[in-house]
């Protein structure tokens, strides 16, 4: 619908822009102090998740529709030890992924 405007790409550019500068800015503020912050951490995962899948469609010019998954804390996985336990949660969570592209897909069709 921006795109009617004339504003699809000067947004699109704008939000990577803020992105990269945002990466920027938190990697400065956490080097001279040493900080193991988490939060900052998996924000700039995500971001730089999202720099990932913009950089991937420019490249490719498709629109590719996924949704960012934050990695498990390794204790927690390291308490399944039943190899059907995990296999079932694995399914279950290729499951979900699926779900939640195809509600992205919809909501991103609507928006159109």
């Amino acid at each position: 619908m921006l795109d009617r405007f004339g504003w699809g790409e000067q947004l699109v550019i704008q939000v990577v822009r803020a992105n990269f500068d945002q990466l920027r800015l938190d990697r400065n503020r956490a080097a001279p102090s040493h900080l193991f912050d988490t939060a900052h951490a998996l924000a700039a995962v995500r971001t730089s998740y999202e720099l990932g899948l913009w950089f991937h469609d420019a490249l490719t010019g498709r629109h590719t529709v996924a949704e960012f998954v934050p990695p498990t804390d390794p204790d927690d996985e390291a308490q399944i030890t039943d190899p059907e336990e995990l296999a079932a949660l694995r399914e279950a969570l290729e499951g979900h992924r699926k779900a939640s592209t195809q509600v992205r897909t919809r909501l991103t069709a609507s928006v159109k």
